[in-house]
C-alpha cells in the first residue's frame, strides 16, 4: 500500500477515525488527519516494512507532535484483544472505540468498533 491506499485503506481509515475521535485533527507534518495524508507521511517516513505492512510504531508518530528530532505521542496502540466476543465487548465498554480486525480467513479487514448491540 505504499503507492496507493487500496491495499491497506481500511487500516489507514480506522487509524485516522480513532485519532479524530480523540481530537487529533492535525498530523505531525501539519496536514489534516485523513487516510491519504497518513499514507503519504508513512511513505516518506519509513512507515512501511519491506512487505509494505504498516509499522504501527511509526504510524502513531504521525498523530503526535514533532519536538526537534523526536515526537511527543498523543495516540497509542498498546492493546491487543482476542477475537472472542466477551473480550471485545469488555474492551469496548471499558475503553471506547477500538480498531478491530475482522479475522476472515484469507482476508484482512480492519474497522472501528464504537459500540455494541444489546445482544452483543
Amino acid at each position: 500500500c505504499k503507492n496507493t491506499i487500496k491495499g491497506c485503506g481500511c487500516v489507514l481509515s480506522a487509524l485516522t477515525t480513532l485519532a479524530r475521535y480523540h481530537g487529533i485533527t492535525i498530523g505531525a507534518d501539519g496536514t489534516s488527519v485523513n487516510p491519504d495524508n497518513l499514507n503519504t507521511w508513512l511513505r516518506n517516513n519509513n512507515g512501511y516494512d519491506n512487505a509494505d505492512n504498516i509499522k504501527y510504531t511509526e504510524a502513531v508518530k504521525y498523530f503526535g507532535k514533532k519536538l526537534g528530532s523526536s515526537y511527543q505521542s498523543q495516540f497509542k496502540i498498546n492493546s491487543y484483544v482476542e477475537s472472542r466476543p466477551n473480550e471485545i465487548r469488555d474492551f469496548v465498554t471499558q475503553n471506547g472505540p477500538t480498531i478491530v480486525n475482522a479475522l476472515v480467513p484469507g482476508f484482512t479487514h480492519f474497522f472501528v468498533l464504537d459500540s455494541l448491540l444489546d445482544d452483543g
